[in-house]
């Protein structure tokens, strides 16, 4: 008796307490995106195949000449090619190169998706491209912070403040030379993904992201070779 006694509180409390597996429920995880990213150049087009699979939310930044022609992004997936035109928001400096950003919410994703860019005029355009999971499948987008230039080797964009529950936070940094030479940000973003820049091909771009829960203030600097630089965040509202 007593045995059966012990045992009945003992199930019951188990069912209760957050065990994750059969049974149990699994703590909430944030958004990812782990290896969901890729970054070219627009003479390379299509860019590398990268499997999407799992993401709600492919996000773009592009680095430009400002006031150059209309930049269209594709990729093989085809239907978020709409989502990514009525995105698109087009550079704010009056200096090249210019970042602007686009994305496809609820994103038609999988292995070995491709990406293109195409616009007039030899904008040495290029992208960096993530996929994101566990976002907002309806409006992920919520702010994006005042883009900045810089020419000492910093930058630093406008500072954005993120709403409730589970945010990614993307920054970008454009720039017109510095071959060969490293970009690096700080305030906990992750380690820039870069294609380098190439003279008279392409402007270089970065792109970097926090993920994070709550509404604390995010306002990275980025570093590299003193020059045209050009630097953005935008903020996307998890699940």
């Amino acid at each position: 008796m007593r045995l059966a006694l012990f045992l009945v509180p003992i199930s019951l409390l188990a069912q209760s307490l957050p065990f994750p597996g059969p049974g149990g429920v699994a703590a909430p995880a944030g958004p990812a995106i782990g290896t969901r990213k890729v970054c070219f150049a627009q003479a390379s087009s299509p860019s590398a195949a990268v499997d999407m699979s799992g993401a709600d939310l492919i996000v773009a930044a592009i680095a430009s000449v400002n006031g150059g022609g209309t930049l269209t992004l594709t990729d093989s997936r085809g239907s978020n090619d709409s989502k990514y035109a009525s995105n698109m928001t087009g550079p704010a400096t009056q200096t090249s190169p210019g970042i602007s950003w686009t994305w496809a919410q609820n994103a038609s994703v999988g292995a070995g998706q491709t990406f293109s860019i195409s616009v007039g005029g030899g904008q040495q355009v290029a992208a960096c491209i993530y996929g994101i999971s566990l976002m907002n499948t309806s409006s992920p987008f919520e702010t994006r912070g005042t883009e900045a230039q810089a020419s000492s080797g910093t930058v630093q964009p406008g500072a954005v403040t993120p709403g409730s529950g589970y945010q990614a936070i993307l920054a970008g940094i454009a720039y017109d030379n510095g071959t060969g030479n490293a970009v690096s940000i700080d305030s906990a973003f992750s380690a820039p993904d870069c294609i380098d820049f190439a003279t008279g091909v392409n402007y270089g771009m970065c792109l970097s992201a926090k993920i994070q829960s709550g509404s604390a203030a995010a306002h990275p600097t980025y570093s590299h070779t003193p020059g045209t630089l050009t630097a953005a965040n935008t903020v996307f509202q998890g699940q």
